[in-house]
């Protein structure tokens, strides 16, 4: 194959060589359509350039041209009426180089998103996922990538998923796009995946989002689950914000043993996410019903069918911390009309702890937290057409003692005026005015009891991890 001038500049070099060749106005409405990170590594390219010979300007709009060509003729006719085309136009020998490249820019691998992060990262992202979805993954990353992960996680998980790795045989692409989809919401609904960096990692993300890590939360269950089936009797349960439903399968799996699981009812905004974990429950468990239901949990609990026996209804996570006090109660109420006569309310929730130790955790060094917080700008400004400048805001945590709640702000360092185009709103921030972005309340044991007596409920009994970091509670109407 020959040799051009071109041949030696790499991607972005050729697009910035071709964005000067659109001129301001072309090139503008083309880096709109382009992600912020691509965006800094052409801009940084055209900065670079200073004097580019003809013969290459000739030969980069020659190759996007045959690009453009070669894209618009396979959707028309497929790949063989593409090449016909293309070697009629410029030979064969070229016609075959801009084929290969395009085919190549078409293929996109699943689970994309994790290839492109850190290792430790997707470390930390998959340690609570089941075996079969982290054996999925892995057998899509590249072999390096997938070592480490695989090194990092427990002997017997390694173990297990090693073994699924090795018996796995072709999976269906609709079931590889459900479960991406699945992981890649999971993980967008923390940060951007262009915001994923090393400095830091997503583990210690996780474990201040969650304000202790996952994994006590978990273990409280696998130490209770027996006894907490035993207590309700439970033939049936609704989980509430499905996703992978990973702590889920803990009491699943108690129910099971009990002789007692007849129907598991997912709910999720997600139809696609309904679906995967019903398929694959359905699976797990030999006989199971299941009854999913699309919809926000907050507004269509009312939809849910009603109990066909005892019902349990987990709420996991310490999410309920996140709602104020009056619409707490509410939605705990709501959620005490959905459990019938004999169902109980499962209740994950973070403790009071020293508020030195709360407030490290949501203004940590590595700037992890901030970067979460931040991200809010970010996306007000992608998805409504703000034109926050994210720059000149700073994150700001403290526990605030007498509500007992960790509250995260963002502070304008510089007085600034804000367009969000989508909501046709414009504001005007001073200098150290501030943005409430979330609360998460910490719970005492009287705080939990005085919630659910205003609710309708009563208390049961009361799990925590040995530091009394977490609690589940198990609750009843009253």
């Amino acid at each position: 194959m020959s040799t051009t001038a071109a041949d030696a500049l790499t991607g972005a070099q050729k697009a910035a060589i071709l964005l000067v060749q659109l001129g301001k106005e072309r090139s503008a409405l083309v880096l709109k359509s382009m992600r912020e990170s691509e965006v800094e590594e052409v801009l940084a390219e055209i900065a670079r350039l200073q004097s580019v010979d003809t013969a290459q300007v000739d030969e980069v709009l020659e190759e996007f041209h045959g690009l453009a060509a070669a894209r618009r003729h396979y959707g028309k006719g497929g790949m063989a009426y593409a090449r016909e085309v293309l070697e009629a136009t410029m030979g064969p020998e070229k016609a075959t180089e801009l084929l290969a490249r395009m085919e190549a820019s078409l293929i996109e691998m699943p689970f994309e998103f994790l290839r492109r992060a850190d290792a430790r990262q997707v470390l930390s992202f998959l340690q609570d996922e089941h075996p079969q979805t982290i054996a999925l993954v892995l057998a899509h990353m590249r072999a390096e990538q997938a070592a480490i992960v695989l090194s990092g996680m427990p002997d017997h998980l390694q173990a297990d998923v090693a073994h699924r790795v090795a018996v796995m045989e072709t999976t269906s692409p609709e079931v590889i796009r459900r479960v991406e989809g699945i992981l890649e919401r999971k993980l967008s609904s923390v940060l951007q995946s262009g915001d994923m960096t090393v400095a830091g990692g997503l583990a210690p993300l996780i474990a201040i989002i969650n304000n202790s890590d996952r994994a006590t939360e978990r273990l409280i269950l696998e130490t209770h689950a027996d006894d907490i089936i035993a207590r309700t009797g439970a033939v049936e349960l609704v989980e509430l914000g499905s996703g992978s439903a990973t702590k889920t399968r803990v009491l699943l799996d108690a129910m099971r043993d009990a002789g007692t699981l007849t129907r598991y009812i997912p709910v999720d905004v997600s139809a696609t996410t309904v679906h995967a974990v019903a398929e694959v429950f359905v699976e797990e468990y030999p006989g199971l019903s299941v009854y999913g239901m699309v919809g926000d949990f907050e507004r269509h609990l009312k939809h849910l069918p009603a109990p066909a026996g005892p019902r349990l209804v987990p709420f996991l996570g310490g999410t309920i911390g996140n709602f104020p006090p009056g619409s707490r109660r509410r939605f705990l109420r709501s959620l005490g009309k959905t459990l019938g006569p004999d169902g109980h309310l499962l209740l994950g929730t973070d403790l009071v702890k020293d508020p030195h130790v709360l407030e490290a955790a949501y203004d940590d060094s590595a700037g992890v937290t901030a970067q979460f917080n931040l991200n809010v700008l970010h996306v007000l400004n992608r998805e409504l057409g703000a034109d926050f400048d994210v720059d000149a805001f700073e994150h700001v945590a403290f526990f605030d003692r007498e509500r007992e709640w960790i509250e995260m702000r963002l502070r304008a360092t510089v007085p600034q005026h804000v367009r969000i185009e989508a909501i046709d709103l414009d504001v005007d921030f001073a200098g150290r005015e501030e943005i409430r972005t979330e609360i998460s309340a910490k719970f005492t044991p009287e705080r939990l009891r005085g919630d659910l007596a205003a609710a309708g409920l009563e208390l049961v009994e009361v799990f925590t991890d040995p530091d009394e970091l977490f609690a589940v509670s198990l609750s009843r109407r009253a």
